[in-house]
């Protein structure tokens, strides 16, 4: 997701501005992705008993990529996690912030999907030049 600029929206007759989508905006979300996504050592011992060498083996490798990639731009899972509702409503939560300092979360979600309601369900997404999923650091997937 990139905002490469400020922009301006109007929703219910109020203009609310966005900010930015920084790194530092981004490693914000990362550390908030990181605390709610599940540790993926969690429940390991479980998985592995019973398995093969070969197949317990396999899983612990798996699970220890899975792990160095938390909180990285390289985790799939948190870009996964951007994804759902509770992944939009933070990043835009983040982009509210610098210049709506006193809306909670809450609120926020309220204007969001008042800008559902009136603008589309594409109306956010339509907000980002380079589209809903595109994300700083990472290089566009369009072409």
């Amino acid at each position: 997701m990139q905002l490469p600029q400020e922009i301006a929206l109007t929703i219910g007759g109020q203009e609310y501005k966005l900010s930015k989508f920084t790194v530092a905006l981004y490693q914000e979300f990362l550390g908030w992705a990181k605390a709610v996504l599940p540790d993926p050592w969690e429940g390991i011992a479980d998985r592995l008993k019973g398995l093969p060498d070969n197949l317990a083996k396999y899983l612990i490798d798996k699970t220890e990529e899975r792990a160095a990639k938390r909180g990285t731009l390289a985790d799939p899972d948190t870009e996964s996690l951007a994804q759902t509702p509770a992944g939009l409503r933070k990043i835009l939560s983040l982009l509210f912030r610098k210049h709506q300092p006193h809306m909670t979360e809450d609120q926020i979600s309220e204007v969001i999907e008042r800008g559902i309601v009136e603008k589309g369900e594409d109306f956010f997404a339509n907000c980002f030049p380079d589209g809903p999923r595109e994300l700083p650091g990472k290089p566009s997937r369009r072409r």
